[in-house]
């Protein structure tokens, strides 16, 4: 055992100090749960600017960001939050500044922004330059992806307020499913942490209770990505779905709402043709607020979301006199007869076997805390929270008369229902650091 510690050892270091003497510019990337910045500074006739300092101000949190360029006159700053607007200031003794203004990043996104400086032959005010942005095809990419901006998450139309109704806008998606595969073989991670179902029962965490792991109104992007080549990125032969949440900014801003629907608001005719529907119910009621604790310094968001919703058991009734619309084969007295016995001979009240209700409940929560330690490192801590639970009807399948849930054939008591809990707690700490122009590190640790 000594033996193999030992050569485990020798391996482990040697790949390690392989690694190490990979060439530096192969190592600025993208975060899986943030963006960067990449570019040129250049002089009037195009030469690199070496030592050069780039400067980038998240303008809602006053975070800065900042680097020198290498001795070609490249630059890379990564770590950075996602979103914007940023404004980048560029200068360079003897040169007059530049300054980009309006600069948004995208989630997994390495923007590239190259400058070009002129010669200060005297005093002047700040000059302000345009520079030209890379298209969305570029080096900095690691697979096909699809990247869902708040803007799309607040206008765009919803059925759900599902994670699932903002992927569908990437064209390989049906549903939870892309490219073909089974929704269970996808990849969620929120804010870096894994978002799966353990046992690959449903294609989420809170699916099999019918909600969703997390509040669309918590969410600031996230990108799906099929067959990445991020290492950082895997787990999943369908799609890894990246999501990140928001953050509070120096402007407090909240928001809450209730969204509600019922049978009334169900068309049931259909030319002459009249449907019968039972009585449902489903609410949504939310919030959510966000800020400064202290400014430019310590920043706080958190959310809250509860959804309720009731359904028909049944759709049919029993026979009684042979003329009610949806009914079943079984008969009212004989099923009355069956819970008489099953009371008096057991003490079992099987329950109603007509005109019951089905239950489906989900809370949400998280809240985001997030620290600018200094320029260099920036800390952020995050806790989300799910409890949910759905009344599921017996299983169709195991039955000669075609299954055991309500139907012509058969018509169950309520008693015959289960209840499945989907419940999540997941706590994670994210801490991004940059030590010099050539070394940054991301280090995040979660437990769910």
């Amino acid at each position: 055992m000594k033996k193999n510690f030992i050569i485990n050892s020798v391996l482990f270091g040697a790949f390690f100090a392989l690694l190490m003497m990979l060439p530096v510019s192969r190592v600025f990337a993208q975060g899986s749960t943030t963006a960067a910045l990449a570019g040129n500074v250049v002089d009037e006739k195009g030469q690199g600017l070496p030592g050069a300092s780039v400067i980038a101000v998240h303008e809602p949190t006053g975070s800065r960001y900042g680097g020198s360029t290498r001795a070609d006159g490249r630059y890379n700053i990564v770590n950075m939050r996602v979103g914007g607007p940023y404004k980048i200031t560029v200068s360079f003794v003897g040169y007059k500044n530049a300054v980009q203004s309006g600069i948004v990043l995208t989630l997994a996104q390495e923007l590239r922004q190259n400058f070009k400086l002129e010669v200060n032959q005297s005093q002047l005010e700040e000059v302000k330059v345009v520079a030209s942005r890379s298209s969305i095809i570029n080096s900095g990419r690691t697979g096909a992806a699809t990247t869902v901006s708040n803007n799309q998450i607040t206008t765009l139309p919803t059925l759900n307020r599902s994670l699932g109704d903002f992927a569908r806008l990437d064209p390989r998606a049906n549903g939870l499913s892309f490219a073909g595969r089974n929704s269970l073989y996808n990849n969620i991670t929120v804010d870096g942490a894994f978002f799966n179902n353990a046992f690959a029962l449903s294609s989420t965490i809170g699916g099999q209770a019918g909600a969703s792991p997390i509040s669309v109104d918590a969410i600031d992007q996230f990108q799906v990505l099929i067959a990445p080549y991020d290492v950082r990125q895997g787990m999943a032969t369908g799609a890894n779905i990246n999501v990140v949440t928001k953050s509070g900014t120096n402007n407090w801003s909240g928001s809450g709402y209730y969204f509600g629907t019922d049978q009334g608001l169900v068309g049931n005719k259909i030319g002459d043709v009249v449907n019968q529907y039972g009585t449902f119910a489903r609410g949504q009621i939310g919030a959510r607020i966000g800020g400064a604790l202290i400014k430019d310094k310590l920043f706080v968001f958190a959310s809250f979301e509860q959804e309720t919703q009731t359904d028909p058991g049944s759709n049919f009734v029993a026979t009684r006199t042979g003329t009610e619309p949806n009914r079943s084969i079984a008969k009212a007295e004989d099923l009355d007869r069956l819970k008489s016995f099953l009371l008096s001979k057991f003490k079992y009240d099987p329950g109603a076997y007509e005109n019951y209700n089905r239950e489906k409940f989900s809370q949400k929560a998280n809240i985001r805390l997030d620290w600018n330690i200094s320029d260099k490192h920036k800390l952020n801590v995050k806790y989300n929270y799910l409890r949910s639970f759905a009344d599921i009807s017996p299983s169709n399948s195991g039955s000669l008369l075609g299954g055991r849930s309500p139907s012509v054939n058969v018509l169950p008591f309520q008693g015959s229902l289960y209840r499945i809990n989907n419940n999540l707690d997941s706590y994670i700490a994210e801490l991004n650091s940059t030590f010099s122009n050539s070394v940054a590190n991301n280090l995040t640790v979660g437990y769910t």
